[in-house]
């Protein structure tokens, strides 16, 4: 049984270092460093493999672009901006801007709210957000947890950033990105960086505004990623009778000078894979035909085709229903939906109907079937 509020606060790596905006600060002045326009990395000064691969990697100790993934899918376990205030060093303040979720009373450091309730249970809005003296107000905070996979360490640093545009700017661009891979974002290769922007900000006790460079926080997806993506976008946006034309040369063939295609194997699953024959093909199933008599049942159907690859783009387009928990596509279910609908064997002659029979089965499987109501 795991201890509540111990062992059950979910999954997470070890913190190794800060990645932070601005210049360490001045104990004398005590008030925060410069802002820099590059990252300055604070790394656990135990960690001396870590420093010593960093540093090889970034020998000036100024990165201005840092190549980062993520962990998890899920933003929130990554990403998190809130309202904060502290005092003396400690977090007393946390809200996300309108209802709190955290604080404690600075004098005695008593609990007042603890996961957006008060103690009898009443959800608390935020009073200080517009404190008239600015130094107890919550202020916008955002830290970021990255993995450097240079580093080859499931450990992770924290990406801090006290800037309204950089936690708009994070916030916009993860979502953007995992959006545009179908709600993941673990394990795309990223690019962590700094770039200068002209923002508006105050001038003077006027209340006047005047545009200045601020070398802001952005995240890009790697280049190389973003090519392969766009491509298959498109391959996935035409319609079947193209995508079936082009996909011979994603299938992996080798194309001569002549332009015939020298054949290359490549094993799918359990399916077999059969050079074509040299004899007439058979005639064409319906998409409805049964299977074929006179030969004992397959449980999976033989690829005769080096088309197969669009067969399996095609039905990711239409439906998940042949998909893996994983989203990625399971042969071993295609292959015997085939041949459990009546083709044994998919080649060029038939793929075109074997890929409206498998669309129009896995919509037979997954529609609503109305309970019936017992007549009385």
């Amino acid at each position: 049984m795991p201890i509540k509020g111990l062992s059950d606060r979910g999954l997470a790596f070890p913190q190794i270092g800060s990645i932070r905006k601005g210049a360490a600060k001045d104990p004398a002045k005590n008030q925060p460093g410069a802002d820099l326009q590059y990252f300055r990395i604070d790394f656990d000064e135990r960690e001396v493999q870590a420093i010593a691969k960093f540093k090889t990697l970034y020998p000036d100790g100024k990165p201005t672009d840092i190549n980062i993934i993520l962990p998890f899918d899920d933003i929130e376990r990554v990403w998190n901006p809130w309202r904060e205030a502290y005092t003396a060093g400690a977090l007393y303040h946390r809200c996300d801007g309108d209802r709190v979720n955290y604080s404690i009373n600075p004098a005695t450091g008593e609990r007042v709210v603890m996961n957006w309730h008060d103690a009898s249970g009443n959800e608390v809005k935020c009073s200080i957000q517009n404190n008239a003296d600015k130094r107890y107000r919550c202020k916008p905070t955002g830290r970021l947890m990255v993995i450097v996979p240079e580093l080859e360490r499931l450990a992770y640093l924290v990406v801090h950033t006290t800037s309204i545009h950089d936690i708009g700017n994070i916030s916009d661009q993860l979502s953007a990105i995992r959006e545009m891979n179908g709600g993941h974002i673990a394990g795309i290769p990223l690019i962590l960086r700094r770039r200068p922007v002209s923002i508006s900000t105050p001038s003077g006790a006027d209340g006047k505004r005047a545009r200045r460079v601020k070398w802001l926080i952005s995240i890009e997806a790697d280049p190389e990623w973003v090519a392969a993506k766009i491509g298959a976008m498109k391959a996935a946006a035409l319609p079947v009778a193209e995508r079936l034309q082009i996909a011979a040369p994603l299938a992996g063939s080798e194309w001569t000078e002549n332009g015939e295609d020298e054949e290359v194997e490549d094993e799918i699953g359990e399916g077999e894979i059969i050079e074509p024959a040299a004899q007439p093909c058979p005639p064409k199933p319906s998409p409805k035909s049964p299977p074929q008599t006179g030969a004992a049942p397959r449980k999976h159907a033989i690829i005769k085709t080096k088309n197969f690859p669009a067969l399996v783009t095609a039905l990711q387009s239409a439906t998940d229903y042949y998909n893996d928990k994983s989203g990625t596509a399971d042969n071993f279910h295609i292959l015997g939906a085939a041949a459990k609908l009546g083709y044994p064997e998919i080649a060029g002659e038939n793929l075109n109907h074997v890929i409206d029979a498998l669309i129009q089965h896995a919509k037979e499987q997954t529609a609503d079937v109305p309970e019936l109501t017992p007549e009385t």
